[in-house]
């Protein structure tokens, strides 16, 4: 039973590598569950796949740091109003929309 379990290990080892592709222009990413759409609009807060590829593939204008304090991603500069209803970002340069602009 022993000699089976490592003649099986082995044989997952050497099939799992042989699957993987190197120096590809491709990245795989392994979710455990089905992601439902890459529509931010659409996503609930349930499908937290969609929201994991979301997060990989669309830029934003911050995101939080290691510490959980928002910082800029397109945004270089974000000033809050002295009332505090209004920020104000000021995107990094370069920075389009999808369409170019």
């Amino acid at each position: 039973m022993r000699k089976l379990f490592v003649l099986l290990s082995l044989f997952l080892f050497v099939f799992s590598a042989s699957c993987r592709r190197n120096n590809s222009e491709f990245v795989t990413v392994a979710l455990p569950e089905k992601f439902t759409t890459f529509d931010t609009l659409t996503t609930t807060a349930s499908d937290s796949a969609a929201e994991r590829i979301r997060s990989i593939i669309f830029n934003t204008l911050v995101r939080k740091d290691e510490h959980f304090n928002y910082v800029g991603e397109l945004a270089k500069d974000i000033k809050i109003s002295d009332d505090g209803k209004t920020l104000t970002f000021t995107l990094r340069d370069n920075v389009k929309f999808h369409n170019g602009k």
